[in-house]
């Protein structure tokens, strides 16, 4: 029986769905350096589904003590709180 290895998760993996989530400017190298530098958190991000991702981020974010402003651009809220199916 062949053993699976953990899915890695680049650098590049996580701008990408930052950048899906719709974080701009400083609010996304915020959110980017904050999951690169956490691997457990990394993972975990991308173990939830994409329409929950914002909301997830937002809660490990904030329970690390950091500190959370406007992160997303009002357009993109909507899409991602209430996905069209």
């Amino acid at each position: 029986m062949q053993q699976s290895r953990p899915r890695i998760y680049s650098e590049s993996d996580v701008w990408d769905m930052l950048t899906e989530l719709g974080l701009v400017g400083s609010f996304r190298m915020q959110c980017y350096q904050f999951l690169c530098e956490n691997e457990q958190k990394k993972r975990q991000i991308f173990g939830i589904p994409p329409e929950m991702r914002l909301d997830a981020l937002f809660h490990f974010m904030t329970a690390a003590g950091v500190r959370l402003g406007d992160m997303v651009l009002p357009e993109n809220i909507h899409h991602y709180r209430n996905p069209k199916i």
